[in-house]
């Protein structure tokens, strides 16, 4: 090195005058500066996404064959660097090999004995990467952290003066930019991944892209031989209701049309003006004709997800000049992330009606009734969560006249929380029908669990009813309370009596009782009525006994459908399933 390496980098880069000459001085008189034997100049590309490797010296054709082109969240070096705006040193080549599983697969010389990733900064902005290979070990505590970080900021720098054109662009707008559209993706991304519901998915989509991204869009997805139009939105046209233009526009996958072209193919394309494609679709929606001729660009893009088309999305410009490759790479990537919520769209509604066929021959068909007693069950399933959960209830008539209650919640969620939930219930019956207690029946619930690794755990509450005397006997296993609503006020019943199913086995369960009065309401609910993200248990459970308290003179059925009706309309992070059952005497 000179004896003064950060001048001597400042004055190599001064003179560069073009973005090559920039990398020329970057592979050879920085290089030299710093004494590495290979060096690669690597960029974000329009999206922010990926990296590519635009100059390079010292490695091998394997090497940069393998690294070319590679994700910006990619376990190598060159991406942390570019990820966390700092200088990564990697001392030693096995030090690379364990650190970074990506390196693995590349074949590093053995000469190769230190490394450094060094971003290239301009301003706040990190554009890109220098990748600096050493044939000694790096010492850490040297001076090349410091040049490194030098590096990094003249380089940038060096890079925004030279790439100043006739168009006056610079590295500071292009980023910018880039950092925009990654920023788009990611918004796209997370409110697509919102909804499990094909249509609001659809909803979604054209509504991110119309009218920021483009004038008009529209989503054909195959139904046989055909291509069906599922959704068409138009800035002329923003308080149409799309669906309503679903169904409307057809064609025939063999048909000789852009659109088919693209779904047969898989390639994207930009189109320029009025065809085929765009008349057909005048044809199919009078009401836009006029602004659909005005189309002057269009792009055309698969619907993916891992390696299948699931349809075709078309953007059209009006007064647009035509869509330039990073417009077409953004839709790309935006057409990407529909297709993935979509797949899941369809595979949660597959497996929901599963679960839900499951659930639904699980749980009672009828429950008992009698001139003593009514009992009512409601069910929601989550509006937020992918599959249907754990929760169950049931009522049913043991041997001696009385009336076995039960509401349990298995943990988690889709078709194995529901073949647990009829395990778990058909073993409760088994075990109760011949009157045996409350804790008995618990604790010998919570052996079978155990011992059959039925589920992790499940928390329940079951009850006895006789509906003779009023008496009620009960074990809470983990679960919320019961309430129960008398005719002077509204009381809480006792639980905790011990740990939930599943946990500890031959724990001894307790129990409680006490003697319902003619016109008593009590009523058994899992956490899903009650629980709230945004604010504690015990302001879900004081909120569930005022409302229950508003019901009074209400019959059981009327509490059932207002205390269902007050969570129906909100967004449920979980199943709610209510058990109510009113004493007549």
């Amino acid at each position: 090195m000179t004896t003064d390496p950060g001048r001597a980098l400042e004055q190599a880069l001064l003179h560069a005058s073009t973005p090559d000459h920039v990398y020329g001085v970057i592979l050879h008189d920085v290089a030299e500066v710093l004494g590495a034997v290979a060096v690669s100049v690597t960029l974000l590309d329009p999206t922010g996404e990926w990296i590519e490797v635009v100059a390079s010296r010292g490695y091998g054709t394997d090497v940069l064959a393998y690294l070319a082109r590679f994700r910006a969240d990619a376990d190598l070096p060159l991406a942390e660097a570019i990820r966390t705006k700092r200088v990564i040193l990697v001392a030693s080549r096995e030090d690379a090999i364990s650190r970074y599983s990506a390196i693995r697969a590349v074949h590093l010389p053995d000469e190769r004995k230190g490394f450094a990733s060094v971003p290239l900064r301009v301003g706040e902005h990190v554009v890109g990467a220098i990748g600096l290979s050493f044939d000694a070990p790096i010492d850490p505590r040297g001076p090349l952290p410091n040049l490194c970080d030098e590096l990094g900021a003249l380089a940038g720098e060096a890079m925004s003066r030279t790439m100043a054109g006739a168009s006056g662009i610079r590295v500071r707008p292009l980023v910018e930019a880039a950092r925009s559209r990654l920023a788009f993706l990611s918004a796209a991304t997370r409110e697509l991944a919102r909804s499990l519901d094909r249509d609001e998915v659809l909803d979604t989509l054209t509504q991110l892209v119309v009218p920021r991204f483009a004038d008009w869009a529209s989503v054909l997805l195959p139904e046989g031989d055909e291509l069906v139009a599922a959704t068409l939105v138009h800035r002329d046209h923003p308080h149409d209701d799309p669906r309503q233009r679903a169904g409307l526009f057809r064609c025939a996958v063999s048909a000789p049309t852009v659109s088919t072209r693209v779904f047969r193919t898989g390639e994207a394309v930009t189109v320029q003006g009025i065809d085929d494609d765009v008349r057909s679709r005048m044809a199919a929606y009078p009401e836009l004709q006029d602004s659909l001729a005005a189309t002057t660009a269009r792009m055309v893009v698969p619907i993916t997800h891992q390696g299948r088309i699931l349809g075709i999305l078309t953007l059209g410009e009006s007064g647009h000049a035509r869509f330039d490759p990073d417009d077409l790479t953004v839709a790309m990537e935006l057409a990407s992330r529909a297709g993935t919520a979509l797949d899941n769209a369809s595979r949660y509604a597959a497996e929901r009606n599963m679960v839900e066929v499951l659930q639904r021959a699980v749980l009672p068909a009828s429950l008992p009734s009698a001139e003593h007693f009514s009992v009512t069950a409601r069910y929601l399933p989550s509006s937020v969560t992918a599959k249907v959960g754990g929760d169950w209830y049931d009522a049913f008539a043991l041997r001696d006249g009385r009336i076995g209650l039960c509401v349990g919640d298995v943990v988690g969620h889709g078709i194995e929380a529901a073949s647990c939930m009829g395990q778990l219930r058909n073993a409760l019956r088994a075990y109760a029908l011949d009157g045996t207690s409350p804790p008995e029946v618990v604790g010998a619930l919570n052996a079978f669990t155990i011992d059959t690794h039925t589920t992790d755990f499940a928390t329940l509450l079951y009850a006895t009813y006789d509906p003779a005397s009023g008496d009620l006997h009960w074990t809470s296993a983990g679960h919320p309370p019961m309430f129960c609503r008398r005719d002077d006020e509204v009381e809480v019943l006792p639980a905790g009596h011990g740990l939930p199913i599943g946990i500890v086995h031959d724990h001894k369960y307790g129990s409680s009782t006490t003697r319902l009065a003619p016109g008593d309401v009590i009523m058994v609910f899992t956490d899903g009525l009650v629980e709230s993200r945004e604010e504690p248990l015990d302001v879900g459970l004081a909120r569930l006994g005022a409302r229950l308290e508003s019901t009074r003179g209400r019959d059981v059925e009327g509490v059932a459908d207002d205390l269902v009706d007050s969570v129906s309309a909100t967004e449920r992070g979980d199943d709610v399933c209510v058990l109510a059952l009113q004493h007549h005497g």
